[in-house]
């Protein structure tokens, strides 16, 4: 049964506020209940009735509730704000982990929670979006802003131009990312050829130590492990660099090795590798990463889609700030976008999609933007707004103009800084 007929039927809400804000709902985008919300035409346990009735599933208010940090440490902020989930409490002698969620769950999700966490159960629980949005920040604030401190900027890097960023060339292809481990230091110029002419971005280390410090560095989207030797190596291999902290069961691995030790290197599936691949299986290698490469750009484009619906919350980590613009600019919302990243923070207004007003510490308009542009790491939040909230313009740009000239000043200051370095060496 819809939304709005339960709400109605059960005299929870007059038909009049229901009409206004479905009226909302298809100007400006987002879901019916969280514009009754904000419109204070009913209140969350009023909405959680309803929508517990519409979804057979039972709900959780949020408002004022205080949840312990040992239970919110149980399910990582990351986790919490990609898929708008909230561990709310806990019941240690089932092992049960109740969570609060704006839908009923998905397979994916359930599957997903189920590897990372095998000793827990977990039971959902819905929530109103916005209440529940406004949870997982407040809660995970603190968590989110020690990454941010403790990933910050270098103030050297800053006063010349390098602000916490990459290049804009990384920037528009997010998921060609490779970083290689050839730990036995293996001619591979068939596969770098392979590898430039499918345009992936990738960087080589030949060690360990030299692999765990340019994954944190580079923060690369797929990791190739190269090694040949016998089962006993190649598995001391993998604990050594998983013992440095890279995570392969979070980012998509394939392991390379000799043609005769695939089979028997198949247990490594169960550490998290994605697939082992005989290291002269060129063509196979190259389909492969075309495909992870397939799946990390769907995933990007469904948590693009999150974004649509407004009030949203994310990282920087999975949506930057030219993520957040390209994505909002079709829907034609009005709407605040609010970022605070590498220590500052940016204000948007947008009026249908358009940035009309920007402002970051001393800058306005484009140049704001521009400054927020090489962010990376940060937090970020949309929030829908009538046309009367909006203040005086004081950009006249398109957005694509902007992302432009911010990418292409990027790219100028990150060449300034290779000069310099060079020459300075």
């Amino acid at each position: 049964m819809r939304l709005d007929t339960i709400l109605i039927d059960d005299q929870l809400v007059l038909e009049q506020q229901v009409e206004e804000a479905r009226e909302y709902q298809t100007k400006y985008g987002g879901r019916l209940e969280t514009h009754l919300y904000r419109f204070g035409y009913a209140d969350e346990a009023i909405l959680l009735k309803a929508l517990s009735r519409q979804f057979n599933c039972p709900g959780v208010t949020l408002v004022n509730r205080r949840i312990a940090d040992e239970i919110l440490n149980m399910l990582m902020p990351e986790i919490a704000l990609t898929y708008i989930i909230l561990p709310f409490d806990f019941d240690p002698a089932h092992k049960k982990l109740m969570i609060a969620c704006e839908r009923p769950p998905e397979t994916q999700l359930t599957d997903k929670l189920s590897s990372m966490y095998p000793e827990k159960k977990f039971e959902f629980y819905l929530a109103l979006g916005p209440v529940l949005k406004t949870a997982i920040i407040n809660f995970y604030r603190s968590s989110l802003a020690s990454q941010i401190s403790e990933t910050g900027p270098d103030q050297t890097n800053i006063a010349r131009g390098e602000e916490c960023g990459h290049d804009a060339s990384k920037k528009l292809d997010k998921h060609s990312r490779l970083l290689i481990c050839n730990d036995n230091h293996m001619d591979i110029a068939h596969l770098e050829h392979s590898l430039n002419d499918n345009n992936f971005e990738y960087k080589q280390a030949y060690s360990i130590s030299e692999f765990a410090d340019i994954y944190e560095q580079f923060r690369p989207n797929i990791l190739l492990l190269i090694k040949n030797g016998n089962a006993a190596d190649i598995t001391e291999h993998l604990g050594g660099i998983i013992s440095r902290g890279v995570s392969i069961e979070q980012i998509p691995t394939l392991l390379l090795t000799d043609r005769q030790m695939v089979d028997s290197m198949m247990h490594t599936l169960n550490t998290g590798i994605e697939d082992v691949i005989a290291m002269d299986a060129r063509d196979t290698i190259i389909l492969k990463l075309n495909r992870l490469r397939t799946r990390l750009d769907i995933e990007r484009k469904r948590r693009l889609s999150v974004i649509q619906d407004l009030g949203t919350h994310g990282t920087l980590e999975d949506m930057n700030v030219i993520d957040i613009i390209q994505a909002m600019g079709p829907s034609e919302k009005t709407a605040r976008i609010s970022i605070t990243g590498c220590g500052k923070h940016l204000t948007i207004f947008l009026d249908r999609g358009n940035i009309i007003y920007a402002e970051c510490e001393d800058k306005t308009g484009p140049e704001a933007v521009y400054l927020a542009i090489p962010w990376d790491r940060g937090i970020w939040s949309v929030d829908p707004i009538g046309p009367e909230e909006l203040p005086e313009p004081n950009n006249f740009q398109s957005n694509e103009s902007i992302l432009l000239e911010g990418c292409y000043q990027l790219d100028e200051a990150n060449r300034d800084n290779q000069f310099e370095c060079n020459f300075l060496e």
